[in-house]
């Protein structure tokens, strides 16, 4: 087992009535990949997860936040350069954990190709309810969606909608960045409403540890992105009365003094030199 390191901002007291069974095993593709995979219990404990999937810890994270199967080409476009040579350069340098939904969609797939392209070791955590995808040996009737070849590692979660996984994978981001003993962020790129109702939950810090998470928006990005940094564009000006801030979630989600904006269209070398400061001042 693994030894938890505990902070000021420490884990919650376990449940010893939750459930915490975790079966891992792997999922191995034609092309010979393989994956490290758990399928969990509701109310597993993410520390639990954590040493099943053999994950050393604690470990700076970052928790990306995209659109899936609704990003535009366009978004993609933008998304693909800066997220390849950022975020994944960025993550191969420090070591970085990246979790996000697993799947072959939006950033998520970005990232998984880039890693795969690069040759990139980080780990990158994909967690995902299992009635909604399909894997090898696994040839799910219902899927909504494929498991990503090119991540490392996958959390097969319970629920019947994607975002029943939101809990656990905020609690795994937590819990890898050791409650706070190693640097956390958000990364919103795109998204629709699981993303905006993620961002809300690290926003008002309904977490796991009850601690918030910052926030950077990629804007130019899309969609939830886009409103978020027009939203903040109103207030500048003092537009308070637009439709966006009528939003109570928008709202609340620009009254986080740690949010940060940083246009997509910057590139990779800003978004790996604003995570660079960010890092090293966690």
């Amino acid at each position: 087992m693994l030894k938890w390191l505990f902070g000021k901002n420490s884990a919650p007291e376990p449940n010893d009535n939750a459930a915490q069974t975790v079966q891992g095993f792997s999922i191995t593709y034609p092309s010979g990949r393989t994956l490290r995979a758990v399928r969990i219990a509701p109310n597993a404990r993410p520390e639990t997860v954590i040493d099943a999937l053999g994950l050393a810890v604690p470990r700076p994270v970052i928790f990306l936040m995209s659109g899936a199967g609704k990003m535009t080409s366009d978004s993609m476009s933008l998304a693909r350069s800066t997220v390849e040579d950022g975020l994944g350069r960025f993550a191969e340098a420090r070591l970085v954990n990246v979790l996000d939904g697993g799947t072959t969609s939006g950033g998520m797939a970005i990232i998984g190709l880039a890693r795969f392209r690069r040759g990139y070791r980080f780990p990158l955590i994909g967690v995902v309810p299992e009635a909604l995808v399909s894997y090898p040996g696994f040839n799910n009737p219902h899927r909504q969606a494929e498991i990503d070849a090119f991540h490392s590692h996958i959390v097969l979660t319970p629920g019947e909608q994607f975002g029943d996984e939101s809990d656990m994978m905020i609690a795994l981001a937590q819990t890898i960045s050791g409650y706070g003993a190693q640097p956390l962020l958000g990364l919103i790129v795109n998204g629709g409403e699981i993303v905006k109702r993620e961002a809300h939950r690290c926003a008002t810090a309904q977490t796991y540890t009850g601690q918030p998470i910052p926030l950077l928006v990629l804007e130019g990005s899309g969609r939830f992105a886009d409103e978020l940094a027009a939203g903040k564009r109103a207030r500048l000006v003092g537009r308070v009365h637009t439709a966006l801030l009528q939003d109570p979630i928008i709202r609340a989600v620009l009254d986080f003094p740690d949010i940060h904006f940083l246009p997509i269209s910057s590139g990779a070398e800003s978004l790996r030199a604003w995570l660079e400061h960010f890092y090293q001042k966690g």
